[in-house]
């Protein structure tokens, strides 16, 4: 089933440069051109955040979420087990915390990836979709300054 992704199905396995093509261009290509961006990168995370989504939330400058927020790579659990060492989990900031949720591929809340640093804050949920307004607001009024005369 992982192999669909590639353009695989039952019996048909997809060469490994295909799928290496595939993993970086869709899998990378995002997290990577967030952290080549020259702005302010910010995520709202509501709901689950799994595997890419989870890429997207390291590579931004900053990220804060609902303490409900669920996070997780669960492609552990399906074909990738074990595999303690993602790039983009050794740039953010490699613990043993997010070691272990690389290897079992447990879900964690906002909370806990607060204080796991794979988000910046876990906020109410009641509260995220202001918190973060106003922080991109306060960001706003800090780097127009900046552009304008630089």
């Amino acid at each position: 089933m992982v192999y669909r992704v590639y353009g695989g199905g039952p019996g048909v396995r997809p060469p490994q440069a295909t799928r290496l093509r595939i993993d970086d261009e869709q899998l990378l290509g995002m997290p990577r051109a967030m952290l080549n961006c020259h702005k302010v990168t910010m995520a709202q995370i509501h709901g689950w955040c799994i595997e890419a989504g989870m890429y997207i939330t390291e590579s931004c400058d900053i990220s804060i979420a609902a303490s409900n927020a669920l996070f997780c790579h669960r492609g552990q659990r399906l074909a990738f087990g074990g595999m303690p060492y993602i790039p983009l989990e050794i740039l953010s900031g490699h613990t043993k915390k997010i070691t272990e949720l690389l290897i079992t591929g447990r879900t964690i809340n906002g909370e806990e990836a607060e204080q796991a640093g794979i988000v910046t804050k876990a906020v109410p949920p009641e509260d995220l979709k202001e918190e973060v307004r106003l922080l991109a607001k306060a960001i706003c009024h800090l780097t127009h300054g900046r552009h304008r005369h630089g």
